[in-house]
């Protein structure tokens, strides 16, 4: 009897982790420096309106998974750069895209004053 529940809760777990997995897209891509052109290790990437995010590499890559064929929008930002959007279009199941982004430097308005 006991093996009979386990191998139910297997197959249960099985089934909804392709269920789950069917109803993905995957957004990858590199981030990098807009002026030097050098990748950005440690940006946060986040689906705008979730709490889903990921970091990027040190090599500035990232993979974050998206609901499918739904419009979404990736926020990029790091301290140090200007934040960037990207509309991202409807997917379909199983898809993938790859999105590459270049951070500008941040707008200053502070001034050096020396003594």
């Amino acid at each position: 009897m006991r093996y009979l529940y386990l191998s139910l809760a297997f197959f249960l777990a099985s089934t909804a982790l392709q269920a789950q997995g069917g109803s993905l897209a995957k957004v990858t891509g590199l981030v990098t420096d807009a002026v030097s052109d050098a990748p950005v290790d440690l940006a946060t990437v986040y689906i705008d309106g979730t709490s889903k995010a990921v970091e990027t590499s040190i090599t500035g890559r990232y993979s974050i998974t998206i609901p499918v064929n739904e419009e979404v929008v990736l926020v990029f930002s790091r301290i140090g750069y200007q934040e960037v959007r990207a509309a991202i279009s409807p997917m379909p199941s199983g898809t993938s895209r790859q999105v590459d982004v270049a951070m500008p430097p941040p707008h200053s308005a502070l001034e050096v004053i020396g003594r």
